[in-house]
């Protein structure tokens, strides 16, 4: 099929440079980045590469093509973003608060008697934390592909009150291979929560990722500081309360909203945004929304209504960057997944007693917060997130080098604010550092499920690595090795796409030398992945 002629509304093209895109597709006439569309193109062409064509009869028309990761650039633009913040973000950040907030609960239950109720020995109680950790690894690849199948509002709201109501039966369980079977429950079931990172970047562009995904994230400490809080109260007050114990009543009390919640998000959060642009929603009605979310997702380097890919695998375990990104993630994610177990029981061995270290164990937490947000704004506002990352792992490194060379209490709460401050920061970093440079809804999801694959893995060797209180040499020493290791492959990734990007830089000039163009630049991202010779990394 041919259209006589089109008004062409690009968000993202399939080259560097507009000229070459219409260069290539015969179309008589362009102007730099305001393009005027004269003659024939394939309209096939433009449905494969997910452009929205407006078939018209002998037009003259300008349309400016805003690079992909630009600042907003209307004020429809700015208000459609606003309308996400305000919609998604709070969605997102909620339900990670309730998922940590469940996820980190065993660890002050502990610190309440839950332990010796079941008459368990320490290296049970470990196998609790660990169950979670392999339920989480299990689920978590399976819930990302079916995120591009089911309604996100279905998938997000079904196990969010899953987990929220395993959470809540640990209050009524009295044996340790139910509580086993519990934590397990509750991991593969909060895997669901993690896709969270894949679902935002199809509605944000790359320079608007970190910040936004901090924002939701920054609840994750807060979950911690508010456990803390919550924990305090419950250990005062509640112990024999009708019959519960406190560790029951900590279980009930912060299950049973997280199911509420799930109902919640069910009724209110978004479909995918090629799917609201169709179809609108009860947030998006406008067609002018509509038709620029459909616009900003393609920006994002996304394809509209992207399958998986089986082929996209094999390119993914081929490339060395999902290697060195699953050791940049993994490392200060294994941070805070420690600290979110053995927080209280680090501070607790500082010399406080069991009520003291449920209110200080909220400080390192306030610090990541701080740090979190900081960190991440910088990331966007400098467009640099491999810089950011490899400076948050420094400041981990040096939390550790303290808590391993003192017994000073201060020195001792310090090295602790810095762990949490560098892990927090560091996990968001890495992690949107990590999508931002992936090509391919498949790859990138193979990227991320990669990443917590190592999570976890890192995340069970912690359940079995902090038994030698009050220092802890080799729960904290395995730690900042592993955290070494993530800034070696950090700046390692940093110097490979930066080769990468050289590399396409001078084949682009040279083609262009010679007044030609690349085939390959017709091809998607689908296709190609971030081997596209139009991908450019973010450093």
């Amino acid at each position: 099929m041919q259209l006589r002629s089109l008004v062409i509304y690009l968000s993202i093209p399939p080259t560097p440079s507009y000229e070459d895109a219409f260069k290539n597709q015969k179309v008589d006439k362009f102007r730099g980045k305001n393009l005027v569309v004269f003659g024939t193109i394939d309209a096939e062409y433009l449905n494969k590469h997910n452009m929205d064509a407006v078939q018209k009869e002998d037009v003259n028309h300008e349309e400016e093509l805003p690079y992909e990761d630009s600042a907003p650039s209307s004020k429809i633009e700015k208000h459609l973003i606003l309308k996400q913040d305000l919609i998604i973000l709070p969605l997102l950040s909620i339900t990670f608060f309730f998922a940590y907030l469940d996820r980190g609960q065993i660890g002050n239950a502990r610190l309440m008697g839950l332990q010796k109720s079941f008459g368990m020995d320490n290296g049970q109680y470990f196998n609790c934390l660990m169950m979670f950790y392999v339920g989480y690894m299990i689920g978590e690849f399976p819930f990302a592909l079916l995120l591009r199948v089911a309604k996100p509002s279905y998938v997000y709201g079904a196990t969010i009150a899953a987990f929220g109501m395993f959470a809540t039966c640990c209050a009524a369980t009295t044996s340790y291979p139910a509580l086993l079977a519990l934590r397990f429950l509750v991991g593969i079931t909060e895997a669901a929560a993690q896709t969270a990172f894949l679902y935002l970047s199809l509605w944000y562009k790359p320079n608007e990722l970190a910040l936004r995904t901090a924002i939701f994230y920054v609840s994750t400490p807060l979950a911690g500081a508010f456990s803390g809080i919550i924990s305090y109260s419950v250990q005062k007050n509640l112990n024999g309360v009708r019959g519960f114990l406190n560790w029951q009543w900590l279980f009930l009390i912060e299950g049973i909203p997280t199911i509420a919640w799930g109902i919640l998000v069910a009724c209110l959060c978004p479909s995918l945004p090629e799917t609201v642009a169709k179809e609108g929603s009860m947030w998006f009605k406008r067609e002018d929304e509509r038709r620029l979310i459909l616009q900003r997702t393609i920006a994002g380097r996304n394809v509209a209504h992207a399958k998986f890919e089986m082929f996209q695998i094999w390119i993914a375990l081929k490339d060395v960057r999902i290697l060195l990104s699953s050791l940049y993630i993994a490392a200060p994610a294994l941070c805070v997944a420690a600290y979110g177990a053995f927080l209280p029981t680090f501070i607790k061995e500082f010399g406080f007693d069991p009520l003291t270290t449920q209110l200080y164990s909220i400080i390192p937490y306030a610090f990541a917060t701080v740090t979190l947000f900081a960190a991440c704004w910088g990331a966007d506002h400098f467009k640099t997130k491999g810089l950011f990352l490899i400076g948050c792992l420094l400041v981990s490194i040096a939390g550790f080098i303290i808590l391993l060379a003192t017994t000073n209490t201060v020195a001792l709460m310090a090295g602790s604010c810095f762990v949490a401050s560098g892990a927090y920061a560091g996990v968001i970093l890495g992690a949107t550092w990590n999508i931002a440079n992936q090509g391919g809804y498949t790859k990138r999801a193979v990227a991320v499920v990669a990443s917590q694959i190592f999570i976890q893995c890192y995340s069970i060797i912690s359940t079995q690595i902090y038994i030698t209180p009050p220092r802890f040499f080799l729960g904290h020493a395995v730690l900042l090795c592993l955290v070494s290791i993530g800034l070696l492959a950090a700046i390692a990734n940093l110097l490979i796409i930066k080769k990468r990007n050289s590399d396409r830089d001078a084949k682009a000039a040279d083609f262009e030398r010679r007044g030609e163009v690349d085939p390959d630049m017709v091809k998607s991202y689908e296709e190609l992945c971030d081997y596209h010779p139009g991908y450019r990394y973010v450093m």
